[in-house]
């Protein structure tokens, strides 16, 4: 079996040589950090559809008066805290949009409009 010295060109690199093997695999390492991004982003969007509906359905459970005595009023405090519930999750999905680098803005917006939408056909508001 022939030994090979350190001397050989494939055993000792210059140190100006360019890492071809590191350069290759950087956009890979790239392409996975963006999926596992959108994967993150995604998870969000499904948590935020989550929190509309319940809001939805707790405010409207709230204006039908379930659970407390008929002659009240609804509790406005806690009807502003629901309309927060939808608020702040739409904008942590944006935010979130933004951190995975989709910086398209018809998929936020359409999210929006499709949550407000869940809401208002949970909550039962009639456009016509």
């Amino acid at each position: 079996m022939p030994s090979r010295s350190l001397a050989s060109e494939d055993a000792v690199r210059p140190w100006n040589a360019p890492l071809t093997a590191r350069s290759e695999a950087e956009p890979r390492r790239r392409r996975t950090a963006v999926t596992a991004r959108m994967l993150v982003a995604a998870a969000c969007t499904v948590a935020t559809v989550l929190a509309v509906a319940a809001a939805g359905l707790a405010w409207r459970l709230e204006l039908s008066g379930l659970g407390r005595p008929r002659d009240t009023d609804p509790r406005l405090p806690y009807l502003a805290l629901l309309g927060l519930a939808v608020v702040v999750p739409l904008a942590v999905t944006v935010a979130t949009y933004r951190w995975a680098g989709i910086t398209n803005w018809i998929v936020p917006v359409a999210l929006a409009v499709g949550s407000l939408m869940l809401f208002w056909l949970v909550t039962g508001v009639r456009l016509v």
